[in-house]
């Protein structure tokens, strides 16, 4: 095993992946998992798959890999896991199903796509291939269509009629047109007929149901809403591993974590399966419906693996180590935040002091520094405060990370979303994220179509299990309140099953179990209950 460090460039110039099956990379801080995944996208032309323990670590290390994403270097997107239990009855929200499904059909057509999961969300098997090419339905402007076909066509996918298409996965037919909400458009669609010939395609808006001006579209193709077979117990299904090419590439953040988490997750499907079987007598087996951990290590050893390590081991079952040693930049954030924390400072002694010093003493050395904010006139102020100590910057307004990677001599500015920074002293520069120098502040992070931020800071849920009676929630749109259980109520001819949470007041709010999406568990700082918010207040 070569434990010698190593930078970037050497790792991606020697003949090691070739020679060997399993690869580790140690030494992995910050953001540098996503930077290295980025370079790799650039070198090699097949699908990338990268899994990580958690939803959110699939979340921001996708966040970060777009910051470093050359432009027009291909598809990246999240395989996101279904926000409910295992043999639960409650339908995952059609946000999550959508984009699996788009998933899905971009390693289909071979687009060679970076795709993020969390080990939970792989371990859900899925369509067949054959099965999603047969649910796959193109329409071209021009083109006769026979409507009876495309009709029977949406319900097998998992559409449903509707008076006004107003969610995903509904359609509706009102005479000459047909409304659709399609898995791989972020507007539905409106086909306009004259007899079986189709005239037109237009998106729509949702809210005024009015078509987009110059959205019109000669081709589109329509993709089921629905990510399983119909019926799972009489049909085979498929994992995202058999979507992925040979030439495929995997690689695994925190290897030992994934294992755990995937271990965690087959236990509990065998419970949830014993459970429901008592009740109901007859349930498909959980290998019909996921895949065992150990069935995991198997469908890895089809392919080249790498592992993505933040410390300096790396799993056993590696047959060769590269030792990156990444800096991050943890110690200054900590110097920084002891300053802060003292009752009186001085100029020799302030928080900016510590960062004009290490600034210098990297230019001194030839290294380029590079600072990211979240917004333009946040990185102009950054510009302005810098220039008052004599700081040269230039603030980069078009240009992405890689085009000016090289540059020296000069603090150059950014803009974008970036979880944290590094140091690449092999590189010859250092990458810092404006919280890093001023501390976290509170970001909110890419919303769904329909979602709304919070009210309130909370951490995401995947599903409501997670939650306790009594806990604190944030509702996006209503704040925080308590959680009080689980309802099931009839409503009209619909039976449903509701989160109750309670407000100031005693006010009560029913939230439907799809609307999981919705709600955060409330985390407080200072250890004390928040103060409920009102309804309509």
């Amino acid at each position: 095993m070569d434990q010698e460090s190593k930078s970037f460039q050497s790792w991606f110039e020697s003949g090691s992946l070739k020679e060997s099956k399993w690869v580790g990379l140690t030494g992995l801080k910050g953001s540098s998992r996503a930077y290295l995944l980025s370079r790799w996208r650039e070198k090699v032309k097949g699908p990338i798959l990268v899994i990580t323990p958690h939803l959110r670590d699939a979340e921001f290390l996708l966040e970060d890999f777009r910051f470093f994403q050359r432009e027009g270097s291909g598809i990246a997107c999240l395989f996101p896991q279904w926000e409910t239990l295992p043999y639960d009855e409650i339908p995952p929200h059609p946000e999550s199903i959508r984009e699996r499904v788009n998933c899905l059909f971009t390693l289909m057509r071979d687009e060679g796509a970076v795709i993020f999961s969390s080990v939970k969300a792989l371990m859900q098997r899925v369509l067949l291939s054959s099965d999603l090419k047969r649910s796959t339905y193109t329409l071209t402007v021009g083109e006769e269509v026979e409507r009876d076909r495309l009709v029977h066509f949406l319900h097998e996918g998992g559409y449903t009629s509707a008076r006004v298409v107003e969610e995903r996965g509904d359609f509706s037919l009102r005479g000459a047109i047909i409304d659709i909400f399609s898995s791989l458009y972020e507007e539905p669609l409106r086909l306009e007929f004259d007899g079986d010939r189709l005239e037109s395609i237009r998106r729509f808006d949702v809210e005024s149901q009015r078509s987009i001006r110059g959205a019109e579209m000669k081709k589109a193709t329509l993709l089921p809403v629905r990510d399983i077979s119909k019926d799972p117990s009489a049909r085979t299904m498929a994992t995202l591993f058999d979507y992925l090419k040979k030439e495929g590439w995997i690689f695994i953040v925190e290897g030992e974590e994934v294992e755990r988490e995937a271990e965690a997750f087959s236990h509990m499907a065998e419970a949830h399966y014993e459970r429901v079987r008592v009740k109901k007598g007859s349930v498909p087996l959980p290998d019909s419906l996921y895949l065992r951990s150990e069935d995991l290590l198997n469908h890895l050893g089809r392919f080249q693996t790498v592992f993505l390590q933040e410390g300096p081991l790396a799993p056993p079952r590696c047959e060769r180590i590269y030792p990156l040693d990444m800096e991050s930049n943890e110690d200054l954030q900590r110097e920084i935040k002891s300053i802060f924390q003292t009752e009186e400072g001085s100029t020799e002694s302030s928080p900016l002091s510590v960062l004009l010093k290490r600034l210098h003493q990297w230019q001194r050395k030839g290294v380029g520094v590079f600072i990211v904010s979240h917004t333009p006139g946040q990185a102009e102020r950054m510009r302005d405060l810098l220039s008052h100590y004599e700081m040269a910057s230039r603030l980069e307004r078009e240009k992405r990370f890689c085009e000016v990677m090289k540059e020296k001599g000069v603090i150059i500015l950014l803009t974008g979303l970036l979880s944290s920074g590094f140091r690449a002293f092999e590189e010859g520069w250092v990458l810092l994220t404006e919280e890093e120098i001023f501390g976290e502040r509170r970001r909110l992070r890419e919303k769904k179509p329909g979602k709304h931020p919070p009210k309130g800071e909370g951490t995401p849920l995947s599903s409501y299990g997670e939650l306790r009676e009594n806990d604190f929630i944030v509702h996006t749109d209503y704040g925080i309140g308590l959680y009080r259980g689980l309802r099931h109520l009839k409503i009209g001819a619909v039976s449903n099953d509701y989160l109750l949470l309670e407000y100031l007041d005693a006010d009560k709010l029913y939230v439907p179990v799809d609307r999981l999406n919705l709600i955060q568990r409330y985390i407080g700082g200072d250890g004390n209950h928040p103060r409920l918010d009102k309804l309509g207040g």
